[in-house]
Order: structure tokens, then C-alpha cells, then sequence
């Protein structure tokens, strides 16, 4: 899978530096960072969750979970996978 134009764009407006790699299809963050031969703590990934408010993206390193409880105290949300 490649990079999202619209993340491209964004991260490029925005002056960050990254690098895209080619790799086999992988079913999950860490096999995709074995294949690419990078550690899970440098890949990046992103969980999508929502509430009644709408979407929102949330990225993590491919090596930890996203702390649902966590999240709810801070942003005041009932968000869900």
C-alpha cells in the first residue's frame, strides 16, 4: 500500500521528514516493520476510531496499543475501534 496523497500533501506542507518503503502485503504494523526491516518503534501507524462526534486518527508506533480509557479522560470522548 502506498502513502495517502492527502498525507503526502499534508506531511510535505508541513516540512516533515519521513521516507516510504516497498514491501510484501502484511496483515498487521509489526509483520509490515519486520518486512520492511525497520523497528516497530520507528513505524508509525494509524487507528482509526469514532464516537458521535465524528472520526478522529490516532498515531502510535507499531510496537504499542492505543489506551482507549486514557483517551476517553483526555478528550472528554467515548470513542471506539
Amino acid at each position: 500500500m502506498g502513502i495517502a496523497i492527502t498525507l503526502k500533501e499534508y506531511l510535505d506542507n508541513e516540512g516533515v521528514e519521513y521516507e516510504t518503503l516497498t514491501h510484501m502485503h502484511t496483515t498487521g504494523s509489526l509483520g509490515t516493520a519486520e518486512e520492511a526491516h525497520i523497528p516497530g518503534a520507528q513505524l508509525a501507524k494509524g487507528v482509526i476510531l469514532e464516537d458521535d462526534t465524528g472520526y478522529l486518527m490516532v498515531v502510535v508506533p507499531a510496537v504499542r496499543r492505543v489506551q482507549l480509557g486514557q483517551l476517553h479522560k483526555q478528550l472528554n470522548r467515548q470513542l471506539g475501534l
